[in-house]
């Protein structure tokens, strides 16, 4: 005997699940209950909220945890072995999304030192390379005079 309620979550127009800032709070629905009254409350999977974006600029993920809940006996709500909501055939929320941040500005890289070579008047002696996004590379050159 207990109380199972369901909970209420944001989706996105794909069908992507997305923090609740991101939907109306005004047109939220109240979560429902039902009363297990003379019978087990079911199992449910409950999520926690999804993490910061693992990079702070272009993409990676975000996690967060899901855990299988049932309430055992009013008030008594715990933590329960995951097969228990696998076997009550409920769909697993996923852990893990893309994410994605601004894009990453350029960084230095240093390069190896070259030769400086005889005869010349200006030679390089420091070569740097740029990284941008979408894999284009440019490259630097540090001059000085023989």
């Amino acid at each position: 005997m207990g109380v199972s309620k369901s909970f209420v979550t944001c989706i996105r127009y794909d069908g992507i699940e997305v923090h609740d800032m991101y939907c109306d709070s005004l047109t939220k629905p109240e979560p429902v209950h039902d009363f297990c009254i003379g019978r087990e409350c079911p199992p449910r999977w409950e999520a926690s909220s999804w993490s910061e974006c693992s990079r702070t600029c272009g993409e990676g993920f975000q996690f967060r945890q899901v855990r299988c809940w049932k309430m055992l006996s009013p008030g008594l709500d715990s933590s329960v072995y995951s097969d228990l909501c696998t076997m009550a055939d409920l769909e697993r929320p996923v852990e893990r999304r893309p994410c994605k941040s601004p894009a990453c500005g350029p960084q230095w890289e240093v390069a190896e030192w070259t030769e400086v070579p005889d005869k010349t008047v200006m030679i390089p002696l420091l070569r740097k390379r740029l990284k941008y996004e979408e894999n284009i590379n440019k490259e630097v050159f540090v001059w000085c005079r023989n």
